[in-house]
């Protein structure tokens, strides 16, 4: 997140000194890497409470806050890139291999990096050995 600064503007995300309105929508994530359960991290696309950007984290529980000042499509790759976490067809992260991914239990296709986010979408990503379950839903919290 150090470089997050530098990073923004080349991955389209504007530094915003509060969360947008317009748009403000909820994702819930779930990642898996070698069918092991991995964290997202709190305060991805915050920047030591100097910015906040439209895609962000507040906590790990996962959901994903696309919150924008504008009408405009956010992608999955955009969270990860702020995160500073490759995300491609064939890597997540370091891991490079076989990567698949869904979303509310339908099985994507191609670059999950490119997957629109939309409300209340359950997405799952796994590099290497699948995980034992994948979730089709995720409950949100009230007012989510």
């Amino acid at each position: 997140m150090a470089q997050l600064p530098q990073r923004i503007q080349l991955i389209g995300l504007e530094p915003l000194s509060a969360e947008g309105q317009v748009i403000h929508i909820h994702q819930h994530l779930d990642l898996y890497v070698n069918g092991k359960h991995v964290v997202l991290p709190a305060g991805v696309g915050i920047y030591d409470d100097s910015f906040i950007t439209e895609v962000h984290t507040h906590d790990t529980s996962g959901i994903i806050h696309v919150e924008s000042p504008s009408i405009r499509t956010f992608r999955l790759g955009q969270l990860f890139a702020e995160w500073g976490v490759k995300l491609t067809a064939s890597c997540v992260g370091r891991y490079c291999g076989r990567v698949h991914w869904w979303v509310d239990g339908e099985r994507g296709r191609g670059d999950p990096g490119q997957l629109a986010l939309r409300p209340h979408q359950e997405i799952v990503v796994a590099a290497g050995r699948l995980p034992a379950r994948i979730p089709r839903a995720f409950a949100f919290p009230l007012g989510y």
